[in-house]
């Protein structure tokens, strides 16, 4: 199966969801299929990178985006021209999209695209509400429930990453599907709780 991903930010820009866009970009690949994934260059130098994964590959497309928001505090990264069209493209080339929250510039622009393109989008919300102060608030609410309505509303599938997140989603938009919790995984190869011993020790 051919997967899109689109992210706002990807690693090395770090941050909680660039790591679990790229554990998810990977897990896929490893079960056969190919995922392509379309980003910001943002820390990074625009320009697309690929490589086989177990079974499957993995492609990142990285454009050029202005992080003028994110050095204030607002991860909200502004596109490119170059940036855009590759959102809009990516649909037209995959077999289902996978959009990384439900508020960013490339939202609306991928949800609208696979729309036109007959391909299922599923979004995948990871922040509820964020509490910044003055009247950037408003602007996150006033956000909230308009672009995040609509592309809820409009999409295949939302999923969020905890309960509290998907009550969040349906206070913005509560005619949207979305009821579906996906937790975030823990890799049991690379955590676990310590032994009594290695307790002690510490």
């Amino acid at each position: 199966m051919q997967i899109g991903i689109v992210s706002h930010y990807w690693l090395p820009h770090r941050g909680g969801v660039e790591v679990m866009a790229l554990e998810q970009a990977e897990r896929l690949a490893r079960r056969g299929h190919d995922v392509a994934v379309v980003t910001s260059a943002v820390a990074a130098t625009p320009g697309s990178s690929a490589w086989n994964v177990g079974d499957g590959s993995l492609t990142i497309e990285r454009h050029a985006a202005w992080d003028g928001l994110g050095r204030r505090g607002v991860p909200w990264p502004v596109p490119s021209a170059a940036l855009v069209r590759a959102w809009r493209a990516l649909p037209t080339r995959c077999d289902v999209v996978l959009v990384h929250g439900c508020t960013y510039a490339h939202s609306p622009v991928v949800v609208h695209a696979a729309r036109r393109a007959g391909t299922p989008v599923v979004i995948l919300q990871a922040n509820p509400h964020v509490d910044y102060p003055g009247v950037i608030d408003l602007v996150e609410r006033s956000v909230d429930r308009s672009l995040g309505r609509w592309c809820c509303v409009r999409a295949d599938e939302v999923a969020s990453i905890s309960r509290y997140t998907a009550a969040h989603v349906a206070t913005i938009a509560p005619r949207s599907r979305h009821d579906r919790v996906v937790s975030i995984g823990i890799d049991h190869e690379r955590f676990r709780p310590p032994t009594g011993d290695e307790r002690a020790d510490a």
